[in-house]
This record gives structure tokens, C-alpha cells and sequence, in this order.
């Protein structure tokens, strides 16, 4: 089974967000999926924006979605609300041991425990996602 490889980051020109696929190297780009213009280049890259993104707001879709279907992405936080919970409990969604995560806004990544990495995968249709480290470092706060 495979999963939709796709990526989001916040573009150097302006700091929107474009969605695509990753292009490594010495900078970071992010191929647009959309396509900008009819061409008759050989280019591997023809017809399609290429554009330099921030590295560090670089995120992988996780191939999940939350409990709305809104897909879930590296750096995202989400808030996981259940009915055997008082409070709903937000997390930041991380790259943990070989796959992703949710971890808690009061642990390190070196604190986190092994069922970290599955709980993300287990309760993803009670997750709502709420915000992402770079536009709502707020939330990161409480």
C-alpha cells in the first residue's frame, strides 16, 4: 500500500504556503502540483512552479487526515478530544522514531514514550488539526 508523498512549506517571496513535492539540495524548493503554463521544454520541471521555500517550516503529509479531512502534516498541532478526557489535550506532530508522532506540548523529544509513535495512527479520527508551529507558535505556549 502506498501513501501520497506530498509536502508543504512557506515560500521565501512571501511566506504563503505551497504544496507539492520536495526538492532537496542546496536550497529548498517545492515543486507546485499545479500546473502554470502549456510548454513545449523537455524539462522534467516544465509546466510546473518550482519555488524556494523556508527550510526549517518544511513538512511531510502524514497520510492522515483529522476527524473534518483535513490532511495532517508535520508541525501541525492538533488537539485530540475525547469524552473520557476532562480537558481536550493539543500536540505537535513530529518525525519520532521512523514514523510520526504525536508529542505533547510539555515533553521533549527525548522524553517521549514508544507508544508515542502509534497513538498519532490510532485516534487520528478523534484529531482535530487546530494550527502549526510556524503561523501559531502561540499555541506551543500553553
Amino acid at each position: 500500500m502506498s501513501r501520497e508523498h506530498k509536502y508543504r512549506g512557506k515560500r521565501l517571496d512571501n511566506g504563503k504556503w505551497v504544496y507539492g513535492s520536495f526538492l532537496g539540495g542546496r536550497l529548498c524548493h517545492i515543486m507546485s502540483h499545479k500546473t502554470v503554463k502549456k510548454t513545449d521544454s523537455t524539462s522534467m520541471f516544465a509546466g510546473y512552479e518550482v519555488l524556494p521555500v523556508l527550510p526549517e517550516t518544511v513538512g511531510e503529509y502524514t497520510g492522515l487526515k483529522d476527524k473534518y479531512g483535513k490532511k495532517i502534516y508535520k508541525g501541525d498541532i492538533i488537539r485530540y478530544i475525547s469524552k473520557y478526557l476532562e480537558h481536550p489535550v493539543d500536540f505537535e506532530v513530529v518525525y519520532y522514531n521512523g514514523c510520526y508522532a504525536q508529542r505533547h506540548l510539555d515533553t521533549k523529544m527525548e522524553d517521549m514514550p514508544e507508544e508515542a509513535t502509534d497513538a498519532i495512527y490510532r485516534y487520528w479520527n478523534q484529531l482535530k488539526v487546530i494550527g502549526d508551529i510556524h503561523e501559531n507558535p502561540e499555541l506551543l505556549k500553553k
